[in-house]
């Protein structure tokens, strides 16, 4: 894992305006590294107990996870 953010963050495709939550953020990248990295695959939702204890915005703001990763060729033992 190379980043990890939970919040709401920018305008696109979900918010078409500033209602004034954009940018309530918090940095999610312990906790998506604890449960990505090294696995295979890695499904998550942003409904997860531990993301949700991050609270990066009020409850009734609709929360996104943006993460980036890299894959590493890597041996079976």
């Amino acid at each position: 894992m190379e980043t990890a953010r939970l919040g709401r963050l920018r305008l696109g495709r979900c918010v078409g305006r500033d209602l004034g939550y954009l940018g309530c953020s918090a940095d999610a990248l312990a906790v998506v590294d604890s449960l990505c990295t090294g696995q295979f695959t890695c499904e998550l939702s942003v409904m997860d107990s531990k993301l949700r204890d991050l609270r990066p915005c009020p409850n009734d703001v609709t929360w996104h996870l943006e993460a980036t990763f890299s894959c590493v060729d890597g041996t079976i033992d």
